[in-house]
């Protein structure tokens, strides 16, 4: 076997000040005691800031949902079922975004999870009785790890209308018939 018991010093300069939306060239060069050479580099990109909010669009409502801006009304009861697509277009312009995270909605059938291609959306499924109620967070992570988030709404609608009244050509109906 062969020993090797060379001390190896690194001389540099001071580390330069690093700027986000910049890219840094580091080289690295060795040269033997012959005056053979190599060199590596790599390329650092600096990103500091976190992606735009994944501010999320609904649409595609289905079965006993109803959407309106970001809230999404569904009639959770046995016997109901429905579904929608949640959209969000987070942007990054310096490390790109890495993915976009929807929440696991509780007692869905399906939809949640990361989506790493744009543009980024998943459809939810659900049938009767479901937990998922509230806030809901959806998370964009950038290629630095950086995250931003936003909201949608799941507000369950299990409630008749209590009263009402028909009108035809301006006159209020009275009875049946």
């Amino acid at each position: 076997p062969i020993s090797y018991s060379t001390t190896t010093t690194i001389i540099g300069t001071a580390q330069p000040a690093i700027t986000t939306g910049f890219c840094y060239t580091y080289t690295l060069t060795g040269t033997d005691n012959v005056g053979n050479t190599a060199s590596v580099s790599t390329i650092v990109k600096v990103d500091t800031t976190a992606p735009t909010a994944p501010t999320p669009t609904l649409s595609a409502a289905t079965g006993n949902t109803f959407l309106s801006g970001t809230t999404a009304f569904i009639n959770a009861q046995a016997g109901k079922s429905g579904g929608f697509t949640v959209t969000s277009a987070p942007t990054d312009g310096e490390s790109g975004i890495l993915k976009v995270n929807f929440p696991a909605l509780t007692g869905f059938t399906s939809g949640g999870g990361d989506d790493t291609i744009s543009p980024y959306t998943t459809t939810y499924a659900w049938s009767g009785a479901v937990g998922a109620s509230g806030a809901q967070t959806v998370t964009a992570t950038n290629n630095a790890a950086l995250t931003s988030t936003a909201t949608f709404t799941i507000t369950p609608d299990v409630t008749s209308p209590v009263s009402g009244a028909v009108t035809v050509n301006g006159v209020a109906a009275t009875g049946g018939g």
